[in-house]
């Protein structure tokens, strides 16, 4: 098995064994990232989804954050927006929502790993982001 694939494996392994505590949230973010690099999108959403319930149940506010960030790399990979809680949204959302609860929470570190990827998306649909004090595509954007 390639890395990715072993950490798929693994953490549907632990996920299996509990449902519990505060680091299901984050296994479940982890495990929509591996199966992301897979090309495997259908399957990070729904792993995505329980990233986002998992961590609204515990209230972990850095996990929550990672899990909205997760969401957006696997909307953008898609390219279809999802619905949350009733709701259609597009990685914009998600990314935006991120770097809300992280910034709120001072999570620094993780805040960062979303703009970032938040950029890379912005970048990919050809969006140029202006300086702005708001976040990436927040902020005036010119089509190249």
């Amino acid at each position: 098995l390639d890395r990715q694939e072993a950490a798929v494996v693994e953490l549907r392994k632990a996920l299996a064994v509990s449902q519990t505590g505060y680091w299901v949230s984050e296994a479940y973010s982890f495990l929509g990232e591996a199966l992301l690099r897979q090309r495997r999108a259908d399957e990070a959403l729904h792993a995505g989804l329980a990233a986002l319930e998992s961590g609204r149940q515990t209230n972990a506010r850095e996990s929550l954050g990672i899990a909205w960030r997760v969401m957006g790399m696997i909307i953008a990979q898609r390219g279809e927006r999802a619905t949350i809680d009733g709701t259609l949204v597009d990685a914009i959302a998600c990314f935006s929502e991120s770097a809300r609860i992280l910034a709120e929470i001072g999570a620094e570190t993780e805040r960062l790993d979303t703009l970032r990827e938040w950029a890379q998306y912005d970048a990919a649909q050809g969006v140029v982001s202006l300086i702005a004090p708001a976040e990436p595509s927040a902020g005036k954007a010119l089509a190249p």
